[in-house]
Order: C-alpha cells, then sequence, then structure tokens
C-alpha cells in the first residue's frame, strides 16, 4: 500500500510510516510523508522541520527548500545544514548557486554573493585599476587602494562604485550617485541620478 517503515537494530522499528524513503547520504535519509520531506539519521528525525525539497550538495552539505503550511514552496526560500541537522546560518536564501569546500554560493533577494562555511559573508575583491581594489558581497561595494588602505567601506550600503576617470569616481547610495575622487574624499552629495563625462571630458 506504498506504507514503509524503516528498521534499526538498537531502535527498532521508526513510529512513523512514510510514502517513500530515499537514502542521502551515510545513515541519513530522506522520508517523504503527506507531500512533504523529512530529514531522518536513522529512525530518528535528524531536523525538526518538513520541507519541500532536500537535496545533498557537492560539498556534504544539505539543502532544504521550505514550505508553507499547506506544503507549496515559501518564496523558492532554502537553506543550509549539516550532517549533525544544525543550520549553517539562520538566513534564508532565494537559490543555493553551488558549493565547494570552503563556500557556498548563493542568492540573497536579487544579489548574488558567498557565504563561507560558517555562514559568514565572503568580502569578494577584484582589480579596479592598477591602484584601486573593488571590494563586493551581495549588492554591497566598497574600496580599498593596493596597501589596504580602506577607501570606501562596504558597511557604508554603496550600490554602486564606478572609475569615471583616472581621478575620478561614481558612486551610488540609496538610488543616489555623488561624485568622489581617488583617495575616497566626497566631493558631491547624494542627489544626481546619473554622473557620466561627456565627450569633451
Amino acid at each position: 500500500n506504498g506504507r514503509l517503515q524503516i528498521y534499526s537494530p538498537v531502535h527498532g522499528l521508526s513510529s512513523n510510516v512514510f510514502y517513500s524513503i530515499k537514502h542521502l547520504v551515510d545513515d541519513i535519509f530522506v522520508m517523504e510523508k503527506s507531500s512533504v520531506y523529512c530529514v531522518y539519521k536513522g529512525v530518528e528525525p535528524l531536523i525538526v522541520d518538513s520541507f519541500k525539497t532536500v537535496m545533498l550538495l557537492d560539498n556534504g552539505y544539505i539543502a532544504l527548500e521550505k514550505r508553507d503550511m499547506y506544503g507549496y514552496s515559501m518564496r523558492g526560500l532554502w537553506k543550509i545544514a549539516k550532517l549533525d541537522g544544525s543550520y549553517v546560518t539562520d538566513r534564508e536564501f532565494n537559490s543555493i548557486i553551488k558549493s565547494d569546500n570552503d563556500s557556498f554560493e548563493v542568492v540573497i533577494g536579487n544579489n548574488n554573493g558567498k557565504i563561507d562555511l560558517n555562514g559568514c559573508d565572503i568580502i569578494e575583491r577584484s582589480q579596479l585599476n592598477d591602484e584601486l581594489i573593488l571590494l563586493s558581497s551581495f549588492g554591497r561595494y566598497g574600496l580599498e587602494n593596493k596597501d589596504g588602505k580602506v577607501l570606501l567601506s562596504i558597511n557604508d550600503n554603496l550600490t554602486d562604485i564606478s572609475l569615471l576617470s583616472n581621478s575620478l569616481i561614481k558612486v551610488c547610495k540609496d538610488a543616489n550617485y555623488a561624485l568622489f575622487d581617488i583617495s575616497g574624499k566626497q566631493i558631491t552629495d547624494y542627489k544626481y541620478s546619473r554622473i557620466y563625462i561627456d565627450e569633451d571630458g
């Protein structure tokens, strides 16, 4: 009749009955019950919550898609768990793009970024020019010089930093732009919808 239980020589039969049982990794199983999925370690629940989707990531962590009270997806929100059943972080993600041995690439809102295995944001660095390093994490930006001195803090919720010339930078905050020089000194207030250099410079 499609009703299944799991058995352990130590604990005997599981108290719950399931429609399907899938081995995930080691002694961890995914159980289907009433169109939702539960994660078990042996015959005991590993994670209390139930989910719409459960999958094993490439780095051995567990991706869990949350469900609402009717079993449907909650805006596609995902959580990440360790094999001991604890969550990497309380934060939820719109998607999990990929994982490797030391990080996860995820989407929060409309912004891509990386977190480490402890759930902390990873700040990525890229060369803006020979002197300046652009910092980025989940749609937030900052700026350092090549010696590591912070010119614009990533904690200031800046949403764009672009080089206009060898001496000028445009910076966006709260949907408005301001002009800075390359030392990080602010030249104008954040009050412009656009800043650009015309053909005459």
